[in-house]
């Protein structure tokens, strides 16, 4: 009678056991910061058979986000069906990042998916070859002949006592106290300065893209009162996530992008793309402030 209750048993679970299957799949497998690809977990199993159920997915792995989630479908072969999950994942952060496999239960067993390697590569940068920076050489400085600093002196005190002189009994006039300036405000007259900014030389196009990023941060700081100076790059662009638009997120994200790889990887910028990127800081805040003001 065991036996038999046995066969009957087998019987039952091979059609789950042997037949169904579980692949996990990425649409590409190597990325460069900031771009995309899609990871798909696929079950394919007879029709009628019971269902296979994937544990919940988190939000992120290590140095891997997911920015959206496609939902669950179907698609019915003849007596087959598979049933897909979709998701489209990223990642700011060079290296090998792995997928974790996901827990599920087949024929009252405890399974995992095969887990799957992410290469996030640096970003290929187009245009003039690096070149390296001289170091900085010290000029040293003439030294002053002692009638220069005699003459010097003495107009210093002159200067100081016709000064003294001038106020003597006048009456001061109370310190007004100015009003601060919004951080809306303050951003919008950086960006216009910067706009006419010299741009001519490497170092000029550096110092550009370095105060284009300070302004955006500063902006920050101002609108969410947390510090982000000492935040990188990648941090930074996580912190942004949920606070803006999608299409903002990621035109953030290549902004800072160029002006890292302008300051440290020696990147020619050309000139329409440092006033595209300075445009897509201005339309970015114009976002969040209308955000805020909403609030």
């Amino acid at each position: 009678m065991r036996y038999i209750l046995s066969v009957l048993t087998f019987i039952v679970i091979l059609p789950h056991w042997v037949i169904a299957q579980v692949r996990v799949t990425l649409s590409e497998s190597s990325i460069a910061p900031g771009e995309q690809t899609e990871l798909v977990y696929s079950v394919e199993q007879p029709v009628g058979s019971l269902p296979v159920r994937l544990s919940p997915l988190p939000d992120s792995f290590r140095f891997v986000e997911i920015v959206l989630r496609k939902g669950v479908d179907s698609v019915r072969t003849g007596d087959r069906v598979v049933v897909s999950e979709r998701y489209v994942l990223t990642s700011f952060d060079s290296g090998v990042h792995i997928i974790p496999s996901r827990r599920y239960e087949l024929a009252g067993r405890q399974r995992r998916t095969d887990s799957v390697r992410l290469r996030v590569v640096p970003v290929v940068l187009k245009g003039e070859e690096y070149r390296d920076i001289r170091d900085i050489m010290e000029v040293e400085k003439p030294g002053r002949p002692y009638g220069y600093w005699i003459f010097t002196g003495v107009m210093v005190l002159l200067s100081a006592g016709l000064t003294f002189w001038f106020f003597r009994g006048r009456p001061r006039k109370p310190a007004m106290d100015m009003p601060p300036v919004p951080a809306f405000a303050a951003a919008m007259k950086a960006l216009e300065q910067l706009h006419s900014q010299d741009r001519s030389t490497a170092r000029a196009m550096r110092q550009y893209y370095g105060r284009l990023y300070d302004i955006f941060r500063e902006y920050l700081k101002s609108v969410t009162g947390f510090s982000m100076l000492h935040l990188t790059t990648g941090e930074l662009i996580l912190r942004m996530k949920g606070s803006m638009s999608e299409p903002s997120f990621f035109s953030m994200a290549a902004v800072f992008r160029i002006a890292d790889a302008v300051k440290f990887a020696r990147y020619a910028s050309s000139e329409k793309e440092a006033m595209d990127c300075l445009e897509t800081v201005r339309n970015v805040i114009e976002e969040l402030e209308r955000k805020q003001s909403r609030r």
